[in-house]
């Protein structure tokens, strides 16, 4: 996996929602923290932080006019968003190098309960990039001003991190994500330490 492959196409889902290279970012980041937590090997970290930076890299699969759309999408239009996941995948399946990061960007949707997407995987099933994908990606969400909404208080995230731990996410990692993230409070300036 080389970092202009990945900034190429950062600079796609870039062009085509404005916000998604940063978010991308701090996902990686958030995620980053989390592995090493965890104690993952330098290349399994790597591996990681292709993944995360790639979560959404399917969403160039998805009409622009959908990704773009402000208000509450149809049946329909819903349907071809939860195809991203497997777009990202079928994307990445000739990338060399691209191991285990495919399964961040493949299952990054899944839920710990088994009411996710594209699978259906639950608990342990859901491999542990995926599972670290999801909350990375879901405390940035909630953090990050949003056409459809505003951002929440830290307070708030952390509320609803653990309102939604054992049925949305993986509730170890949830607890290990919350001791670490006190660190990424500050999030302009994590990211211009760890990216920069």
């Amino acid at each position: 996996m080389h970092d202009t492959f990945i900034n190429d196409h950062l600079e796609r889902l870039e062009q085509q929602d404005p916000g998604s290279r940063d978010h991308a970012q701090r996902v990686a980041i958030y995620g980053m923290a989390l592995g090493q937590k965890l104690g993952l090997s330098s290349e399994d970290l790597q591996q990681l932080r292709w993944g995360l930076l790639l979560h959404d890299v399917g969403k160039l699969g998805v009409p622009d006019g959908i990704i773009r759309f402000p208000g509450k999408l149809t049946a329909k239009e819903w349907a071809a968003v939860m195809q991203h996941p497997a777009y990202g995948d079928q994307m990445l399946a000739e990338v060399e190098g691209a191991g285990l990061l495919r399964t961040a960007v493949r299952h990054h949707h899944e839920r710990y309960d088994g009411d996710g997407y594209p699978a259906g995987l639950s608990r342990n099933e859901i491999p542990l990039f995926a599972r670290i994908a999801a909350i990375c990606d879901s405390w940035d969400v909630m953090l990050t001003d949003r056409a459809y909404k505003p951002a929440m208080t830290v307070a708030e995230a952390v509320a609803e991190l653990r309102r939604c731990s054992g049925t949305q996410f993986d509730p170890s990692l949830v607890d290990l994500f919350l001791s670490v993230s006190h660190r990424m409070a500050d999030i302009p300036s994590y990211v211009e330490h760890y990216i920069s």
